[in-house]
């Protein structure tokens, strides 16, 4: 036992030794972390300046030495985490993780993003070109300096050197990330082969406002497209007979356990399914007299974050704000004069074709085209490398390769794929207009009007941007090219016919038609994800968006502080921290009239016990203020309610738990419930197919809520357990994880990763 012991000891001095040792390697290979370095090139100086907090402050005679200086300061934070993104983005991550991430490399080949990269790049006007290859030169001499870090240590891997397309490569994957209309499109489709009803389905996932929505806040509103001459009333496309229409067969996926998003009920909870809000006050309604703007990206949640903070200094000139690592790009900030923020736009960018395909040749109106066909090898770490073909239509790549495995790292529904060959046609394959070509004039912009008119025509990108400056300007703009297909329709919410000629883009609507606001009348402007306008424009620009709860509560909020008082920073605090839900101050009363109406409770609960705990969590719900407050404990037990309710509607109809769940990820679900709710309140037999196998209950759907509280009580308390009052509260299940990589894949997690509780939802302005 002694000699045992002794063993233990010496190998703990060892293991000790070993990490002093491998902590003064890294510190004397790494460059601090406040400070000051100069950089020194023959195009001319640069200084890195970091205070306590350790972000970097660029000082530089030009802005060629400047993108060098960010590009030194990032790559000594950031490097494995640039190296990371780039390699996501390329499909090229087996080059150092080996065999295990092949199929991600095969999904991110397919989409071409490392060709279209260098496409992009060679677009660029001199100026931008500028910028990108002397970043790239800061990034690759900084590892001529220093060390790469403990990641490529552990990994046994070695860096590359940095090019400008990298950093091209990684802005393309960021907008093909919050790409969302061919997601939903495949889950429309989905919905359409299990239930057969056109109507039913555009009732579940609402497009082209034929529903109309309970809460609808548009970003412009009716009477300003009149003001601003764009108002025109929107006649929807013809609709599509369900008799006429043919459902798609679907490739079942295996949704390993780390691809079950929604089969963990505590997914529910998850406020991260991506959201971003900006706003900005006019100064007639500020304590200070100028404008104030808010913005917040709601991004996940991780370590290192996915964002990093800088400010570069060009003589008398600055920018301060958040980039995207490997970006000489400033995605949110303010320079001298504007402050600029934006959030996604969920604009309809993208669409799939099913084409018609023998051999080497695809169909279009009635002629049989060469595929472009080209062969793509994925080097494997320790294996031998992976061959495979991409296919390209006129339409886009062919998307023969993008299984479930792609949803891990995009972090995203997948596409739901038919058995059908199907090409992605995407507005960036389409355009040279980047947004990265503006990056020149970031610095020199002045007013509102002036960053307006610099970035209008953008269109490979998917934001509305919200906008300030000190001259007491602000303003909102969407920021993306909307395509005509060629029945002059925007809202295209199917898989459309590739062979047929009949949906082709013809063009982008005009920058002219394009909804923006301009110093309104109303004092303020905001962007939440949700809809740009009404339908009623030329080209249906808002038609094929939903609205959403965080939109109609920016709105009020904003609108009711100004009429009350002069605001400042600190109000803005507030309205970011908000965790009112609206939808849930819509759907609780209802559900309970619809319980309580016919003694539901009495009826489906027979257990004395629980049904006296249930009573108390009613009580608890009349009195509740609808904010998901992490101390109060009524946001659990109606996330969780909602959730069996969500996972039983359509259970005789669809199988598959995942595939089920899908839909309640987009914001014209809540709509759909809300409508569902009401309409059981008028009438208990409505709907009942769709909510019980056994359809000749009169009151299935009220059978179905009402033991859903039968569910609550079984999942907060485990059969041989007592309940406590802390089991019960939001801070135990709604959870943020920040994961540090890349130890989360290994047993250093333990160490390294961490988890905060947090108040909010992902209805709800602080989606945290």
């Amino acid at each position: 036992m002694a000699i045992f012991k002794t063993f233990i000891y010496a190998l703990m001095f060892v293991v000790c030794i070993g990490i002093c040792y491998l902590i003064v390697f890294i510190t004397n290979k790494l460059p601090g972390q406040h400070g000051v370095i100069h950089v020194n090139r023959s195009s001319g100086n640069g200084t890195i300046y970091r205070l306590l907090d350790g972000i970097p402050h660029v000082h530089a005679d030009s802005l060629e030495m400047g993108s060098y200086s960010l590009g030194f300061a990032m790559a000594s934070d950031r490097i494995f985490h640039m190296d990371k993104l780039r390699r996501i983005a390329q499909g090229r991550l087996s080059e150092i993780f080996g065999d295990k991430t092949i199929e991600i490399d095969k999904a991110l080949r397919n989409f071409g993003l490392r060709t279209l990269s260098q496409f992009t790049y060679q677009n660029f006007d001199q100026k931008t070109k500028d910028i990108f290859t002397n970043f790239t030169s800061g990034v690759n001499d900084y590892l001529e300096y220093f060390s790469v870090g403990i990641e490529y240590w552990l990994i046994g891997t070695e860096f590359e050197e940095w090019t400008p397309e990298d950093s091209v490569s990684i802005y393309l994957f960021m907008t093909l990330a919050m790409t969302e209309g061919t997601k939903i499109e495949t889950i429309r489709e989905h919905l359409f082969d299990k239930l057969r009803d056109t109507d039913l389905v555009d009732q579940i996932l609402p497009v082209n406002q034929i529903h109309e929505l309970n809460i609808s806040q548009p970003i412009v509103t009716d009477q300003e497209l009149k003001d601003l001459g764009l108002f025109k009333e929107y006649v929807p496309p013809m609709k599509t007979d369900s008799s006429e229409r043919k459902p798609y067969t679907f490739i079942e996926n295996n949704h390993s356990e780390e691809l079950k998003f929604l089969e963990d009920i505590s997914k529910y909870f998850s406020s991260s399914d991506g959201a971003s809000n900006c706003w900005a006050i006019s100064s007639d309604y500020t304590k200070s007299g100028k404008p104030i703007l808010s913005s917040d990206p709601h991004l996940d949640t991780s370590m290192p974050s996915l964002l990093y903070l800088a400010e570069l200094n060009i003589k008398d000139e600055f920018l301060i704000g958040s980039m995207m690592p490997g970006l000489p790009f400033f995605i949110s900030g303010r320079n001298n004069h504007v402050a600029f923020g934006p959030t996604a736009l969920m604009a309809d960018i993208s669409d799939l074709f099913e084409e018609k395909i023998e051999g080497d040749k695809y169909l279009f109106k009635d002629e049989w085209k060469k595929l472009d066909i080209h062969e793509e090898i994925i080097n494997v770490k320790n294996s031998d490398p992976v061959k495979i073909l991409i296919r390209v239509s006129h339409h886009g790549p062919i998307l023969d390769h993008v299984g479930s495995m792609f949803t891990k790292v995009m972090k995203q529904n997948p596409p739901l794929l038919a058995k059908v060959p199907l090409a992605f046609s995407w507005v960036p394959y389409h355009t040279s207009e980047s947004l990265l070509n503006k990056m020149p004039h970031m610095l020199k912009v002045k007013t509102v009007q002036e960053l307006m008119t610099m970035i209008r025509g953008v269109k490979d990108v998917s934001y509305g941007v919200c906008m300030a400056d000190d001259q007491n300007n602000i303003g909102w703009m969407a920021l993306t090219g909307y395509p005509i297909r060629g029945d002059e329709s925007i809202a295209e919410s199917r898989i459309k016919e590739g062979w047929s000629g009949k949906h082709e883009w013809t063009s982008f609507v005009p920058e002219d038609k394009l909804p923006y606001l301009l110093n309104p009348k109303k004092g303020f402007v905001f962007s939440s994800n949700g809809r740009v306008s009404s339908k009623n424009t030329e080209f249906g620009v808002g038609a094929s968006q939903s609205s959403n709860a965080r939109a109609f509560r920016i709105n009020h909020l904003i609108s009711e502080l100004i009429k009350k008082q002069k605001v400042d920073a600190n109000d803005m605090r507030k309205i970011m921290g908000d965790v009112y839900d609206v939808y849930a101050s819509l759907k609780t009363p209802l559900l309970l009239k619809i319980i309580e109406k016919d003694n539901l409770l009495d009826r489906y609960i027979t257990n004395q016990k629980v049904r006296k705990q249930v009573t108390s969590w009613i009580d608890d719900l009349k009195k509740w203020n609808y904010t998901f407050d992490k101390e109060l404990k009524q946001p659990t037990i109606f996330s969780l309610w909602e959730f069996y309710i969500v996972d039983h509607l359509f259970k005789a109809q669809i199988q598959d738990d995942y595939l089920r769940r899908l839909p309640s990820r987009y914001f014209g679900y809540d709509d759909f419930l809300i409508k569902l709710y009401e309409k059981l309140d008028r009438d208990p037999s409505y709907f009942s197919e769709y909510c019980q196998a056994d359809t000749k209950l009169p009151n299935a759907c009220g059978k179905m809520i009402a033991e859903g509280f039968q569910f609550v009580y079984n999942y907060l308390v485990p059969e041989g357990t007592t309940l406590k009052d802390e089991d019960v509260l939001y801070k135990k299940w709604h959870t943020i994880d920040y994961e540090y990589q890349p130890f989360s894949s290994t047993f250093l997690r333990m160490i390294f990763d961490k988890q905060d509780s947090s108040s909010g939802s992902k209805h709800t302005v602080c989606a945290c």
